[in-house]
């Protein structure tokens, strides 16, 4: 008997969660997706959302073959409902910047951003993920622009980034 087809109200949430990309934070193509069920479907032969996630191919050949393994999908989708319920789609861009960057083993590693934005990263400021400072304090005696701010991780914001990339289980 063929497996039925995954239904549509499943597959548009799936998608919504992922952000129309590979649920692995390291990977985030947004090409070739596919559903993956975390539990085999050979042990739980239904289409829930609960028990599926969102890779790309080669995610999810990875994941059959065991190269990625199933805690760490299961973390991904838990880390994805914490995430997405909490952070913006802006904070969570740039969770992602830092994590290419490699500032998460960085301490002094920081950017700079209007002050404006600032109410952009706030859930992540108010988290203790990141710290702030407006530049003008940061480099006193100088002609540096005063609307600019310098974000950097802290060490709790540094241990989420590490986390999250790798598919260990991040705390709300």
């Amino acid at each position: 008997m063929a497996r039925p087809s995954v239904p549509i109200n499943i597959k548009r949430r799936l998608y919504e969660e992922s952000g129309y990309r590979c649920a692995i934070p390291t990977c985030r193509a947004t090409s070739a997706l596919e559903m993956e069920h975390i539990e085999p479907w050979a042990e739980a032969p239904k289409h829930e959302f609960e028990n599926m996630i969102v890779l790309c191919a080669t995610c999810h050949a990875r994941v059959t073959k065991g190269e990625i393994s199933k805690s760490a999908v299961r973390n991904y989708k838990r880390n994805l409902a914490i995430t997405n319920g909490r952070y913006s789609v802006f904070e969570m861009r740039f969770v992602q910047m830092f994590m290419d960057a490699g500032f998460a083993d960085e301490p002094n590693a920081n950017v700079t951003i209007p002050q404006s934005d600032f109410l952009h990263i706030k859930g992540l400021a108010d988290d203790g993920l990141v710290r702030t400072e407006p530049l003008r304090e940061f480099a006193r005696n100088t002609d540096l622009d005063s609307s600019l701010m310098v974000v950097w991780l802290t060490e709790a914001g540094r241990t989420f980034v590490k986390n999250y990339s790798i598919g260990k289980e991040i705390t709300s």
